[in-house]
């Protein structure tokens, strides 16, 4: 048994609704998806499909195991100028592909592989367009980040269909009550 297949199967035990894989911001998985960092000279290594193998046989694991709800999220560029990193046309392949794996949410972000600042302006919803572009070619949820801590963009993002989620960290550590301000703020009545 493997690590994958015990620790899938703990959270399956302990009735968890839902696990994220981190494919972004320079771990692993990022790591070898991504012809920037991946240097090898094995089966893992060469060609977009290559590289995918990684978190292909990683995803087949905890699938096997654990049936709830599971994401994965993605840095879809890296900030690189030099055209070596992954296209947005590689990443909706990779898109493409984890649906077809099982995955039933991308959670789209980016940067930290290398150390590059974005060379996109960097403002509220900046990342956006990437999570767009990835809803394109995939049938599952996709999530949004970035700087997204004003409620009335979060439901523009939203209504106007740019993304199926809103992921906040920031925003709640900043202010645990962001959710409550933020239902006030979009007169939601539900809340």
């Amino acid at each position: 048994m493997t690590y994958e297949d015990s620790a899938s199967e703990r959270t399956a035990f302990a009735s968890v609704d839902m696990i994220e894989l981190y494919g972004a911001h320079g771990y692993l998985i990022n790591q070898f998806l991504s012809p920037l960092t991946n240097e090898r000279t094995d089966v893992y290594a060469g060609s977009l499909e290559n590289r995918y193998l990684f978190a292909k046989e990683i995803i087949e694991q905890i699938r096997g195991a654990f049936n709830s709800s599971f994401w994965i999220r993605l840095s879809l560029t890296a900030y690189d100028d030099s055209e070596k990193q992954n296209s947005l046309v590689d990443w909706k392949t990779i898109g493409k592909w984890l649906e077809k794996g099982g995955i039933d949410c991308i959670d789209v972000s980016t940067g930290g592989l290398i150390d590059k600042k974005p060379n996109i302006p960097v403002r509220p919803g900046y990342q956006v367009p990437y999570t767009t572009a990835m809803k394109e070619v995939v049938s599952i949820p996709v999530s949004t980040v970035g700087l997204l801590d004003n409620p009335g963009l979060c439901e523009h993002i939203l209504q106007t269909n740019q993304a199926d989620l809103i992921l906040q960290g920031r925003a709640l550590i900043r202010n645990v009550n962001w959710l409550a301000d933020a239902a006030e703020e979009l007169r939601d009545t539900n809340f």
